[in-house]
C-alpha cells in the first residue's frame, strides 16, 4: 500500500512537472536559450553558474549558496575519451552521476546541452535521457526535446529518494570525421522564466532544500565531454656510437755519449798517452701517430775519426849543469860503436 501511494505521488509530481516543462519549451521556443556548450571549438566547458537565479516563488531573503555546508560538484557528467581510430561513427554512452547526500531530494528538472556535431541517439522506448532506477528510486521521468543539442529532463518521486549513482544515461553517435583532438562537450544549464524552471529540491521545500538547490544550480555541477584521443607517438631510441682516435705523441731523444780514444805511444822510451774525445750527433725526435703510418728515422750519427797525434820527444832542456855534456858524450860513443860495427862488415 505504501509503495503504491509513493508510485502515485510520484505520477503526479511527474504530471506537475511535465505542465512545468510543457511552459518551459514554450519559452525556450520565443526566448532562444544560449548553448554555451555547442561553441565546437574543441575545448572543454565548465559548468556556468551564472545562470542561477533564484525562484521568486520562494518569497525568502535571497538565499547565499556558499553557506551550504557541502563542497564540490554533486552532480557530475562523464568525462569521456575515445581512442582516434575507434572515435568516426561510434556511438559513446555519456552518464550524469549524483553524488551529495542521499534522501534529500525528491524533485529534480535540468536541461542538458551538447555539442550538435554529435547526433543524440534514441534508447528504450524512444527516449533520449534515460533514467537509472538505482539513484532516482520511485521517480517517474518526463523529457522534452527543445531544439538541437538541448533537451530537459524532469523527474519527480513521492519522497526524498534520490541517491548516489547514475542519475542519467545518453549515447551520441560521433561524426564520421572525428579525430584527434576533437572534444564534444555536454553540459547543464539552469533555467528559469520567472515563473518557471529547473529544479533541485525535497518534497516539502524546506529552507535547507532551496539552500541544496541554489548551492547545487549555483556551484556544483561539473560538465563533461567526449574528447578523440590521439595514438601515442612511437618512440624510437637511437644509438649511435661514437669512435674517438686519440693522437698519441712518443718524443724518442737519442744521446750518443761523447767516445773517448785513449792511445798510448812509446817513443824514445817515453810513454805519451794522447786522449781523443769525439762526440755524435743527437738523435732527432721521432713522432709516432696513432693510426698512421709511422715511419722512424734513424739518427744520424756521425763519428770523427780521431786525429792522432805523436807528438815528437823533445831533447831534455839543460836546465842543470852537466847532463848536456853527458848527453853528448852518449852520442858520440853511440856514433863510435856504429862506425866500428860497419867497419868489421
Amino acid at each position: 500500500m505504501k509503495n503504491t501511494l509513493k508510485r502515485t505521488f510520484a505520477v503526479l509530481g511527474a504530471t506537475a512537472l511535465t505542465a512545468s516543462m510543457a511552459s518551459m519549451t514554450a519559452f525556450a521556443a520565443s526566448t532562444p536559450m544560449a548553448n554555451y556548450c555547442d561553441k565546437q571549438d574543441n575545448a572543454e566547458v565548465k559548468y556556468d553558474g551564472s545562470y542561477w537565479k533564484q525562484p521568486t516563488a520562494w518569497n525568502v531573503a535571497a538565499i547565499d549558496p556558499s553557506s551550504y555546508n557541502g563542497s564540490g560538484a554533486e552532480v557530475v557528467i562523464d568525462k569521456v575519451e575515445v581512442d582516434e581510430k575507434d572515435a568516426p561513427n561510434s556511438i559513446q554512452t555519456v552518464n550524469i552521476v549524483y553524488n551529495g547526500p542521499e534522501e534529500k531530494v525528491s524533485s529534480i528538472a535540468f536541461h542538458i546541452l551538447w555539442d550538435t556535431r554529435m547526433e543524440i541517439q534514441k534508447q528504450k522506448g524512444g527516449r533520449t535521457v534515460i533514467s537509472n532506477a538505482d539513484s532516482l528510486f520511485d521517480f517517474a521521468s518526463v523529457e522534452t526535446p527543445i531544439e538541437a543539442g538541448l533537451v530537459s529532463i524532469a523527474s519527480s518521486a513521492g519522497g526524498n529518494n534520490l541517491y548516489k549513482g547514475t542519475m542519467y544515461t545518453m549515447q551520441f553517435k560521433l561524426p564520421a570525421d572525428a579525430k584527434a583532438g576533437d572534444v564534444y562537450p555536454v553540459g547543464i544549464r539552469y533555467q528559469y522564466d520567472g515563473k518557471t524552471g529547473d529544479l533541485f529540491y525535497d518534497a516539502d521545500q524546506t529552507q535547507a532544500g532551496k539552500l541544496h538547490m541554489a548551492y547545487v544550480f549555483s556551484q556544483g555541477i561539473e560538465n563533461g565531454y567526449v574528447k578523440v584521443k590521439g595514438v601515442p607517438p612511437t618512440t624510437t631510441t637511437t644509438t649511435t656510437t661514437s669512435t674517438t682516435t686519440t693522437t698519441t705523441t712518443t718524443t724518442t731523444t737519442t744521446s750518443t755519449s761523447p767516445v773517448t780514444t785513449t792511445t798510448t805511444s812509446n817513443v824514445g822510451g817515453s810513454d805519451t798517452t794522447t786522449t781523443t774525445s769525439t762526440t755524435g750527433k743527437a738523435g732527432s725526435a721521432t713522432t709516432t701517430k696513432a693510426g698512421s703510418a709511422t715511419t722512424t728515422k734513424k739518427p744520424a750519427t756521425t763519428t770523427k775519426k780521431a786525429a792522432t797525434t805523436t807528438k815528437k820527444a823533445d831533447a831534455p832542456k839543460t836546465g842543470v849543469a852537466g847532463v848536456g855534456v853527458a848527453a853528448a858524450g852518449l852520442a858520440i860513443a853511440v856514433g863510435t860503436a856504429f862506425a866500428l860495427r860497419k867497419k868489421e862488415d
